[in-house]
């Protein structure tokens, strides 16, 4: 069985290590409403995690090769997001490319919410092993339902453009917010717009 009190341990000062480079981006709105909501679910974290370090393992004598599994897991998902939230802490280019690199480097489901996620739902799984209480992860099951719920952090929907258009004068506006052809009707009458006719049209009344 791994020493799981070490573990423990080593996951509480990876996830300590996320909430200080977290409080470097935390006003960069850049990155969107779910890494911040992520981000700042870090304490309730830390804060289960102390309370494991004050048990003593009790069951693991019966699946000792389930709580190893779920402590690796929580494990690497530590030190990705530690990762992550590093490397996001840095200023250039952006926060918000540095984000779009690392998911580059690490793959495109490490999304700051996966990880997070993941490490919460293994933290709960292994309350049975440390008898802990449901009562003391009900802050943490509350949280993930939450970010369950939320949309994707992918930094490529967070800059998607929002047109707006606003005309001061008196005549009129042509906008077009992509390269697709543009059609202009400034008189009256009908615009057949990309229409062909094969054979005799009869325009007018009949």
């Amino acid at each position: 069985m791994t020493d799981t009190n070490a573990t423990i341990s080593e996951i509480t000062t990876l996830v300590a290590e996320d909430m200080t480079h977290y409080e470097t981006v935390k006003e960069d709105h850049t990155l969107g409403n779910t890494f911040h909501e992520t981000g700042r679910r870090l304490g309730l974290i830390k804060e289960v995690l102390g309370y494991f370090q004050t048990q003593q393992p009790t069951d693991t004598a019966q699946a000792p090769t389930s709580a190893d599994t779920l402590l690796r897991d929580c494990h690497n998902d530590a030190i990705l997001s530690k990762n992550l939230f590093k490397q996001v802490s840095q200023v250039s280019p952006t926060r918000l490319q540095l984000y779009k690199d690392f998911l580059t480097a690490n793959g495109g489901h490490n999304l700051v919410e996966n990880l997070v996620l993941n490490l919460m739902q293994n933290i709960c799984c292994l309350a049975k092993y440390y008898g802990v209480d449901e009562e003391m992860l009900k802050g943490l099951r509350v949280a993930i339902n939450e970010l369950k719920g939320m949309k994707s952090s992918d930094p490529n929907m967070q800059n998607e453009a929002v047109h707006s258009y606003f005309n001061s004068g008196s005549g009129p506006q042509f906008n077009a917010s992509t390269l697709s052809t543009q059609n202009i009707s400034t008189g009256s009458g009908t615009n057949f717009t990309g229409s062909n006719f094969h054979g005799t049209f009869i325009f007018g009344k009949v």
